[in-house]
């Protein structure tokens, strides 16, 4: 799935101790999450804009975090 404005990406920030997980919306309530060596792959990708950390996809500047 391509992240875009009609499948936003997020980072999903889960208990204390447990890693985030990148999930794309699907059609409002359903998401798809990566596994961790694909999501691990993506943060090689981004850069850091405004101090976030974060990637374009679709033509939309999705943040991924605090770079």
């Amino acid at each position: 799935m391509q992240a875009e404005p009609g499948h936003p990406l997020r980072v999903e920030v889960r208990g204390e101790g447990e890693p985030c997980r990148l999930c794309w919306c699907a059609d409002g309530w359903k998401r798809a999450c990566s596994a961790r060596a694909p999501s691990y792959e993506l943060v090689d990708w981004a850069e850091t804009r405004d101090g976030k950390l974060g990637v374009w996809s679709g033509g939309v500047w999705f943040e991924l975090g605090v770079g």
